[in-house]
């Protein structure tokens, strides 16, 4: 899942020039969304949907 989230965010970011710098923050992006995805599917947080998206648009937003 994690790989398919990375490979998504590279072709959103396609038209960025491809360095080590855009290649980290699109692995760092895409944990972001992994771990963000996992805590609500094992029910971890008491936030809903919609506030771990919010959350996640913040934390992305201040990278």
């Amino acid at each position: 899942m994690l790989m398919e989230l990375k490979q998504y965010l590279v072709s959103l970011f396609s038209h960025i020039d491809n360095t080590k710098k855009n290649q980290f923050e699109i692995l760092i992006y895409s944990r972001v969304i992994y771990d963000a995805a996992e805590v609500v599917v094992t029910e971890e947080t008491d936030l809903t949907l919609h506030e771990v998206v919010s959350e996640m648009t913040r934390l992305i937003d201040f990278l």
